[in-house]
């Protein structure tokens, strides 16, 4: 027998995006469901860094976006049912040459916003660079979190206000008619039947959108990351190499690093950025390249044991910006995807925009391009 379910919201995905997208619905009072295919936080989130970082962002709106973020996230970490590890802490660029330190500030948004190290200068806030590293730049803004511990608090806090969650749901096929959604197949004989549907499915979006016969341009990237033991605190930022933030954008043959310690003691070390499909296996000669790479800039990890390695699969917009808004085939749906590796930076401010987005189209209002006067329209999915 089919078990249908009646709801306001059907969320699909239950990453960081997908909860942060249910918490701030169910906020708003709307019955949310809340489908995972398998675990909260079984994909990307609960496979990467804790970076809220803004030097490494190009789009100005996607900047403006990440600041609201920041805002949204001190609004929100008291909230929380977890500790969500949230810290001010400041984010560093570094850089080996003077070529390096222009190229970058030429295109930085937040360029008025960051203090450039030179020389000694660097370790006054850093104690463990090394000396080839020649400039920096620092911007306090910057912060870090937990990613796990966000992605599950999100989801209880949501459940406390009348959040649905179903776990180990996956979506089979979808009954449409008349540009709506009208109904969601999942699991075991299950049927959602919900007023609105968000897709927010990281890497999985576009697959799920092809049963909607959908073309979404997101696709999977993966990136590995190498976690320490345990240490005194020895880094104090959250902080990229150069070269990585090239790799970001440009792919080809630089490798950097990134690197943040916990609030327990670990270091993550990272990461990759590979097109390598959906394969989640561990590519032991990209995982050494940026561990040699952060030993050669922090020698002291030389001494450090790493105690396990891990891969998640960013979800890569060739867009190179989130899809974030209504489809304009089904006048219900909405899509919240392709953030890559700001998907932690952009959960807080994805799910406002989302269920801000529904209250005004359920009050019989168009939806706004703007976003608390930050424009919109580079995100919204024309044609999807």
């Amino acid at each position: 027998m089919v078990k249908k379910i009646h709801s306001d919201v059907a969320v699909i995905g239950g990453g960081v995006i997908g909860s942060s997208v249910g918490y701030w619905l169910s906020k708003k009072g709307f019955d949310t469901v809340l489908l995972e295919k398998k675990t909260p936080a079984s994909g990307a989130s609960g496979s990467c860094d804790g970076f809220i970082f803004l030097q490494s962002k190009k789009d100005t709106s996607l900047t403006a976006l990440a600041k609201e973020s920041i805002s949204l996230f001190k609004y929100i970490k008291d909230r929380m049912p977890l500790d969500i590890e949230f810290e001010e802490c400041g984010g560093m660029v570094l850089f080996k040459d003077r070529e390096s330190l222009q190229s970058f500030l030429d295109g930085c948004p937040v360029r008025d916003s960051v203090k450039i190290l030179e020389g000694k200068d660097i370790t006054r806030y850093e104690k463990k660079v090394s000396k080839r590293i020649k400039f920096a730049t620092l911007n306090i803004s910057e912060c870090q979190i937990n990613p796990l511990n966000l992605n599950l608090a999100l989801i209880e806090a949501a459940a406390s206000a009348g959040l649905r969650l179903l776990k180990k749901t996956p979506v089979e096929r979808f009954d449409v008619s008349g540009g709506r959604v009208e109904a969601i197949y999942a699991g075991k004989d299950i049927k959602i039947i919900p007023r609105y549907t968000v897709l927010c499915a990281g890497a999985w979006t576009g697959i799920i959108a092809q049963k909607l016969g959908l073309d979404i341009p997101v696709i999977p990237r993966k990136g590995m990351i190498a976690v320490t033991e345990e240490m005194p605190v020895s880094v104090g930022h959250v902080i990229l190499d150069y070269d990585y933030i090239c790799c970001k954008f440009e792919g080809g043959s630089r490798s950097g690093f990134s690197i943040e310690q916990t609030s327990n003691g670990n270091i993550l070390l990272g990461s990759t950025r590979q097109f390598a499909g959906f394969d989640t296996d561990i590519d032991i000669r990209e995982l050494s390249t940026f561990v040699k790479n952060a030993i050669l800039i922090f020698p002291f990890l030389k001494e450090v044991s790493v105690i396990r390695t891990f891969a998640g699969l960013r979800p890569y917009s060739s867009t190179g910006l989130p899809i974030i808004g209504p489809s304009s085939v089904y006048e219900d749906l909405f899509i919240a995807s392709g953030h890559e590796g700001d998907g932690i930076a952009l959960s807080p401010v994805t799910g406002d925009i989302i269920a801000r987005m529904i209250t005004q189209i359920s009050s019989g209002k168009k939806t706004s391009t703007a976003y608390k006067g930050i424009s919109l329209e580079g995100l919204l999915p024309a044609g999807f």
